[in-house]
């Protein structure tokens, strides 16, 4: 289809400014590009886009700022497989790749606990079993189903405490039943971050 004349005037006008907010298809002439900046409500961030009609469609592009520093960093948490509590095991829950950050780990009761005479769980990694939990009994926090364990947590004025850990190679978080319970399964959650920017 041509232009008219009318439309190849606009294509080539000057765009003066960058209005505000997405643009609906009936804010835009067809063909004619329009700059415009709205919050992104998932980041926060400003972004800066050109939206261009094409008959009953809405094309975009967005642009980057000059001169930021980006990154491909990723920060999620993740949660592994289920462990067995009454089975005396080493069980592999969570691979984490090189060049990652393990910032927090967590512990959901997927079935009650029913500690019995000598349970003891550990949670660390290929290289130091007992890294971030070392020997858990049961006799702190809730065994119930459904809970949530931290672990590792300090009193920051008066101290600080190991809770995290980055690796320089592949990896694996670890649960490790040393003595086993009478009943009971968990799920070990970790917060990692990968790719972070330096």
């Amino acid at each position: 289809m041509a232009y008219r004349r009318e439309d190849r005037v606009n294509l080539h006008k000057l765009q003066v400014g960058v209005s505000r907010g997405e643009p609906a298809i009936n804010d835009l002439s067809k063909g004619v590009p329009e700059f415009r900046s709205f919050i992104d409500t998932g980041t926060g961030e400003e972004v800066v886009a050109q939206y261009v009609r094409n008959e009953n469609s809405i094309y975009k592009s967005t642009f980057a700022k000059v001169g930021l520093k980006t990154s491909a960093l990723k920060g999620d948490w993740y949660i592994g497989d289920e462990v067995d509590l009454t089975s005396v095991t080493k069980q592999e829950s969570i691979r984490v790749n090189k060049g990652t950050f393990v910032l927090d780990i967590r512990m959901l009761i997927t079935t009650a606990i029913t500690v019995g005479s000598s349970m003891e769980i550990n949670i660390g990694d290929n290289d130091d079993g007992d890294f971030y939990v070392d020997g858990w009994n049961g006799s702190t926090g809730s065994v119930a189903v459904n809970s949530i364990l931290g672990f590792g947590i300090a009193d920051a004025i008066s101290e600080m405490e190991i809770t995290g850990k980055v690796y320089t190679s592949a990896n694996t978080l670890n649960v490790r039943v040393i003595n086993a319970a009478d009943a009971g399964a968990v799920k070990l959650l970790a917060f990692l971050i990968e790719n972070p920017l330096y």
